[in-house]
């Protein structure tokens, strides 16, 4: 192979591209490490599950084989209908996080999809962790 034939840069040129690409990657790599100011916003708030009228209406709580009232959620993320998880009815929970989801209402019609919020709860012993709509959760003031 003839290296003589290869372009070359001139080093002058090089640090034209180099330099500038360099800032660009150090600009974007902490831009990504910042953000994250939660400090306007409380670590974390009390609450107790609760299988009122709205959480009920949508089909967010019922009764277990023992018949006892419980509310109806999931482990990994806000659902609607693919529950894996379910807690007693007034279990006291802290808030560890919440989330905005679309959600599609079939009835009363007309159809319509509206953003309802779901909170990350866990239970007050810790045995359990997941996700519920927060139409099942009086939130502590």
């Amino acid at each position: 192979m003839n290296f003589d034939r290869m372009p070359r840069m001139n080093s002058g040129r090089a640090k034209n591209i180099v330099l500038p690409a360099l800032f660009f990657l150090l600009f974007f790599s902490l831009g990504a490490c910042g953000g994250g100011d939660n400090s306007g916003e409380p670590a974390a708030r009390a609450g107790k599950l609760d299988c009122a009228e709205e959480c009920a209406l949508y089909g967010q709580c019922g009764a277990n084989q023992e018949n006892k009232t419980v509310i109806l959620g999931n482990v990994s993320q806000p659902e609607t209908r693919s529950h894996n998880m379910t807690l007693p009815q007034d279990t006291a929970v802290t808030i560890l996080g919440k989330q905005q989801k679309l959600v599609r209402f079939l009835a009363p019609q007309p159809e319509r999809e509206e953003p309802q919020l779901f909170y990350q709860v866990q239970t007050e012993d810790g045995a359990a962790t997941g996700w519920v709509a927060a139409w099942c959760v009086a939130v502590n003031e």
